[in-house]
């Protein structure tokens, strides 16, 4: 999405809305990088413009970091519904990866796969809305299931190559983008420093599904199965059933989180992972990936909805075949967290320059002439890397965006000006005269246009910011 941070640029912030930049109408200390200005959000002139930035990964809502560290992978000889094939050992997770809030659903299951044609993908199943079946219910909140292993796969390519990503899985060890496993069933080579799309391995699911907990569920050990008990809390399975009061896989997201923000690790439907299932390697290991045979059994985790309490637990390991498909079998999906800039260049829209994230004094010293003493310095992090535009926003940009306005249902957009002070437009001056409602506007129109999730709604359930309102909400 396209947020703001807008000659004297508009930057979200309260009732009144900051200013920074300075403009052409002012002294040197008005243009330094630490002052602070405030105009309303009503206001323009030919000195007011914007300048946009936007994020370069997918929506933050669906996806959480998880960090790098170590884990004891695998559950201690007394937990409750151990079974034999979880014995304990040390695995070093090297990387932080990104990894989808919840099971992916079955909207963004469609969403995706409708561009499968368009990219060569001749072979991807329909698969089915989780809870209700193939074409009723609620999509966006039901998990996707009767996807096979081998579906999960491709589908993460074709996702990785409609969002400009450099895709996981390939025909040959020599990778290439002539060889992105895009049809067939045959066991794909990994590229794993790839910034696309993938299935988690298991240990890196287990990992993110502990949070840091060794109990048998990231809100505790067993103590029995009341609605209000430790696996009744986090997992959607047989013991809760009549809280739901209907067979079959729950909407995602309708238990508690763990402390990485992750939804549904512990039952609602099976999630495939990557590896290979097998024994343990009883060794400290780093990052590791399953066995290397010639096995059609595929590792799954979570449990699914018709489980019992010992079938939920973080430590709990699964096999199906690689074929199979079911509708209590689903996925989530990781990419990793470190993205090499170039590649995010490459994706983005001409004129953008990539912010990395990280820590700064924001504020001015006291000695600094000109300081103001709304000024005061402390240390800001900024978590997210993001693009922002090179220059202010043209009155040519503004325009050709614009022009779609009335097609996208926004209509009262201000044409805005060239801030050309002779009088002559030119594209390549900055837009000015425009509000900071039309600023807001215009991202969201520009988002829309591009396929990008708007930022900005007229209420927290998320209604697009079409026409003017009285606050908006990010």
């Amino acid at each position: 999405h396209y947020p703001l941070r807008r000659q004297r640029q508009m930057c979200i912030r309260d009732s009144d809305r900051v200013v920074r930049g300075g403009s052409w109408t002012q002294l040197p200390a008005a243009c330094r990088a630490a002052d602070r200005a405030h105009r309303s959000a009503d206001d323009s002139g030919n000195f007011i413009g914007l300048r946009p930035v936007y994020y370069a990964g997918p929506d933050t809502d669906e996806f959480v970091t998880v960090p790098a560290g170590s884990f004891v992978m695998g559950s201690a000889s007394a937990e409750y519904g151990r079974s034999g094939d979880e014995s304990q050992h040390l695995v070093n997770i090297s990387k932080a990866f990104r990894m989808s809030k919840t099971e992916v659903t079955y909207a963004k299951w469609q969403q995706v796969r409708e561009r499968a044609a368009q990219y060569g993908y001749t072979d991807l199943n329909f698969g089915s809305n989780g809870r209700f079946g193939s074409f009723v219910g609620d999509s966006g909140k039901s998990p996707a299931t009767n996807v096979n292993w081998f579906d999960v796969i491709k589908w993460c390519n074709l996702r990785s190559q409609v969002e400009g990503r450099t895709p996981a899985y390939y025909t040959v060890p020599s990778f290439g983008a002539g060889n992105v496993m895009k049809v067939g069933v045959a066991k794909p080579y990994v590229d794993w420093n790839a910034n696309g799309y993938r299935l988690p391995t298991e240990a890196e699911w287990e990992y993110a599904c502990r949070a840091g907990t060794t109990t048998a569920y990231y809100t505790g050990d067993y103590d029995g199965t009341a609605l209000t008990s430790n696996v009744s809390r986090a997992a959607v399975y047989w013991g809760n059933f009549s809280e739901r009061g209907f067979f079959g896989v729950a909407f995602v997201g309708t238990k508690v989180p763990n402390a990485f923000g992750l939804y549904d690790m512990h039952g609602n439907a099976f999630e495939w992972c990557w590896d290979e299932y097998g024994t343990y390697d009883s060794s400290a290991t780093v990052d590791p990936k399953g066995p290397s045979t010639a096995s059609t059994n595929r590792t799954v985790r979570s449990g699914f909805w018709c489980d019992h309490a010992s079938g939920v637990r973080s430590a709990k390991r699964g096999s199906w075949w690689w074929g199979s498909s079911s509708q209590e079998l689903g996925f989530r999906t990781v990419f990793s967290e470190t993205t090499n800039a170039a590649q995010v260049l490459a994706a983005a829209p001409s004129g953008y320059v990539l912010v990395n994230a990280g820590t700064f004094v924001m504020g001015s010293p006291t000695t600094e002439i000109g300081r103001r003493a709304n000024e005061t310095q402390r240390q800001v992090t900024l978590t997210k890397s993001f693009l922002i535009s090179k220059t202010e926003l043209t009155w040519g940009d503004w325009s050709s965006v614009r022009a779609n306005a009335a097609a996208y249902g926004f209509n009262d957009m201000f044409s805005g000006s060239s801030g050309s002070d002779t009088g002559g437009a030119s594209n390549q001056q900055p837009v000015t005269n425009v509000t900071w409602w039309d600023a807001v506007k215009w991202c969201n129109l520009r988002s829309l246009m591009e396929g990008k999730t708007p930022a900005y709604y007229t209420s927290v359930s998320y209604t697009h910011l079409r026409a003017h309102e009285t606050e908006a909400d990010i």
